[in-house]
């Protein structure tokens, strides 16, 4: 507040009347005067915001009373630093309310700018303590003391009592406890009544406020674009509207994508919205010079060669005597069924003389049931050694590069067959044990009775180096692995394992505890199957553990196992019995 000249200023340096208001005015309690004839006169305004006053039948019938309604300017382009909004105009539908579209002048008042900071006055005396506000009253709380402050049915009270923590003595109803501090202050008057909104033209539509000021609600729009909103005031967000762009990086969980099948540690989200296992290929032409390791040593007998090495692969003065069969002889003079084991070389059988189905090329491998199939393997980078070459892979010549590379030590003893020789040069007489080569089998004279190997020849193995009928590394399952045990106890941790062997090497055993790993380690439906044998006694107790249940069919289930009768006779009899992952964190034991 400032004085000067007579006049007084609130928020202003420079008063220029007897009162000079720079902000808002507020008048309370006034008379009501609009009935009453002594009230002739009403406050008008210039536009700098000097008040003055004017006689009420100046201003026209009472009809058309005038009015003048003040709101809060906040700062901007009308006032920099905020101010009043001072609207006037007639009140034509005489309602005592001055209606937008009765506003007939607009001005404002604004607040003058704030004036430099006076100098720092001398520091006043230390006030009287302060009252600690403890929130509104509790009825039961028995810490109050001297001082403390609390709110009571919207009035403000001190604690005063010497005594501390009385329970029960509510403010204004026990003075000599509680001092009323300030009282709660009077309901204010009603606002006046809107000017309401007009109806829509369909449903789910939306206010908005105009665009400049006084920003007056418009006619209601109906919402349009990517979010829409109903007439219960449900929003959707339109198909198609959420493009990549919208989308967080690793936003997207697995939770969020719909496909079918199941997703576990073992699939893979395939193209056409599946969760599947992928199965790897070697595509054809895939194996490069690069792929082969440089110390591979690929063996003579996984290589097609026959008709394959020309003059140039063959280095000078590498065919030497030792290289020819001695007596050597023609196809033609060799009866049939008469080449036995004993007459077969070593490593002299080529592919083009194996009798089986499907196409042999290089890119297929023979299969134990006498079919030409492609194996399903990945092939890395220089991983491809001599032991993982099929015994049959029947690489073809092309890719290989042979030129100038055979060495004398790269022929096989009687690899030299009768092609290679001159005609009539060879008579039957000559033939000895070992000396049939592979140009004197007759192409598809070989079947799989005829091949001489260990293991079983099915539709799951293949023909090995070693003579052996095997399922080659990479091919088929990668979960057939087998696992023996030479003891009542064991442990099993590979997840590839699905059979386990258990020799108890002639031991009298009564009871046996193997751990396996949690059934939800497995696709559902899996099954470990366990072989015990060579011991000796009537039956043994087998303990099984996993973090499961076991359930046992005629048995309840049980949280950490089950025991089992093996049931068997004396001596090397083999006792047998199988477990199956039901995918519900159960193992079930199958009969």
């Amino acid at each position: 507040m400032k004085a000067q000249t007579g006049n007084v200023g609130i928020n202003t340096q420079q008063p220029t009347e007897t009162l000079d208001v720079n902000g808002t005015l507020r008048v309370r309690a006034l008379t009501d005067g609009s009935s009453s004839t002594t009230y002739d006169q009403v406050l008008v305004m210039k536009t700098d915001g000097t008040i003055g006053k004017a006689s009420r039948s100046s201003l026209g019938s009472s009809a058309s009373s005038a009015l003048v309604k003040t709101t809060i300017e906040i700062a901007g382009i009308n006032c920099s630093t905020g101010g009043l909004k001072v609207e006037s105009g007639l009140d034509i539908n005489a309602n005592g309310i001055l209606d937008l579209s009765e506003v007939t002048s607009t001005n404002y008042v604004c607040n003058g700018i704030l004036g430099v900071q006076g100098i720092q006055g001398a520091q006043g005396p230390a006030g009287a303590i302060g009252l600690n506000y403890r929130g509104a009253y509790s009825a039961v709380n028995s810490t109050y003391t001297n001082r403390d402050g609390v709110t009571y049915n919207g009035s403000y009270y001190m604690y005063i009592n010497s005594t501390s923590g009385l329970i029960g003595q509510t403010p204004g109803s026990y003075p000599a406890t509680w001092a009323l501090i300030a009282s709660a202050g009077a309901t204010g008057a009603t606002g006046a009544a809107g000017s309401g909104l007009s109806n829509g033209t369909g449903a789910g539509q939306i206010y908005l406020t105009g665009s400049t000021a006084p920003y007056a609600p418009q006619s209601p729009q109906t919402a349009t674009g990517d979010v829409l909103i109903s007439s219960t005031a449900v929003t959707t967000i339109a198909t198609n509207a959420v493009t990549t762009a919208k989308v967080a990086d690793n936003a997207i969980t697995l939770a969020k994508i719909s496909a079918t099948g199941t997703k576990d540690n073992t699939t893979f989200l395939r193209g056409d919205g599946t969760w599947d296992t992928p199965i790897a290929t070697v595509a054809d032409g895939s194996i490069t010079d690069v792929k082969v390791n440089s110390s591979a040593a690929i063996a003579y007998s996984k290589l097609a060669l026959t008709n394959s090495i020309q003059n140039a692969d063959i280095q000078a003065n590498a065919v030497t005597t030792s290289k020819v069969a001695n007596n050597t002889i023609t196809t033609a003079k060799i009866f049939d069924g008469s080449v036995t084991t004993a007459k077969v070389a070593d490593n002299a059988i080529t592919l083009a003389k194996i009798s089986a189905t499907g196409t042999q090329d290089n890119t297929t491998f023979l299969r134990g049931d006498g079919t030409w199939n492609t194996p399903i393997a990945t092939v890395a980078d220089g991983s491809i050694t001599d032991v993982k070459v099929n015994a049959s892979a029947a690489i073809a010549y092309s890719k290989l590069a042979l030129s100038n590379s055979i060495q004398n030590a790269d022929i096989q003893a009687n690899a030299i067959t009768t092609s290679k020789v001159a005609n009539n040069t060879i008579t039957t007489a000559k033939i000895f044990d070992t000396s049939v080569t592979t140009a004197k089998i007759a192409d598809n004279a070989v079947t799989l009775a005829k091949i001489s190997a260990t293991g079983t020849k099915d539709n799951t193995t293949y023909l090995r180096g070693d003579g052996t009928w095997a399922t080659p590394s990479g091919g088929g399952s990668a979960a057939d692995k087998v696992q023996l045990l030479s003891s009542n106890t064991g442990t099993i941790t590979d997840l590839e394992v699905r059979t386990i062997v258990m020799n108890l090497g002639g031991a009298a055993v009564s009871v046996g505890n193997l751990t396996i790993p949690s059934s939800s380690s497995y696709a559902a439906g899996t099954i470990l199957y366990f072989s015990i044998y060579n011991f000796t006694g009537s039956s043994t107790t087998w303990t099984i553990t996993s973090p499961n249940s076991i359930l046992y069919s005629g048995n309840t289930a049980l949280s950490n196992g089950v025991s089992m009768s093996s049931g068997v006779g004396l001596g090397a009899s083999i006792s047998g019995f199988r477990l199956m992952a039901d995918g519900n964190g159960n193992w079930i034991r199958l009969l």
